[in-house]
């Protein structure tokens, strides 16, 4: 597969990680736990962020009290540009406690999908713990026959 093909790919995981996100940023204010979900969600915007500054190599800062679905929103838009256009194989490098640390971007993508899977699991799981039965359904599979097909 081409650079531009896997790029592709990787905008159309990252299409289906926003609208997993927007599914969960919907439910969250009706959960028991809604100030825990909302933290989780932040803390996915808060990683994303990160990451695409150490990709954009500045300092991505959060806002002071971001809307977590328009920080949700606009950090997804910023990363399907930025796959879009960039060498999906290009070393990102950053430094950390003094150490230059590297990987690819599309490694720093993957990180991302499946760092935001693990939490959106974390929040169904906090839901059968609280004895909420109700939530969103976000697996890939159901991506793609409810919005593709």
């Amino acid at each position: 597969m081409s650079g531009t093909d896997r790029n592709q790919e990787y905008v159309r995981e990252f299409t289906y990680h926003a609208w997993a996100n927007d599914l969960w940023v919907a439910a969250a204010p009706n959960l028991p736990f809604a100030d825990q979900a909302n933290d989780i969600l932040r803390h996915i915007a808060m990683a994303q962020n990160r990451w695409l500054g150490r990709c954009w190599n500045e300092d991505e800062q959060a806002p002071e009290e971001p809307d977590t679905a328009a920080w949700l929103s606009a950090t997804n838009a910023r990363w399907r540009e930025f796959i879009a256009m960039a060498d999906i194989e290009a070393f990102i490098n950053w430094e950390r406690e003094g150490k230059v640390m590297y990987l690819t971007l599309e490694d720093i993508v993957r990180q991302l999908i499946n760092h935001g899977n693990y939490h959106r699991g974390e929040l169904r799981g906090l839901c059968r713990a609280h004895g909420v039965e109700e939530f969103p359904e976000t697996d890939f599979a159901r991506y793609v026959m409810q919005i593709e097909n």
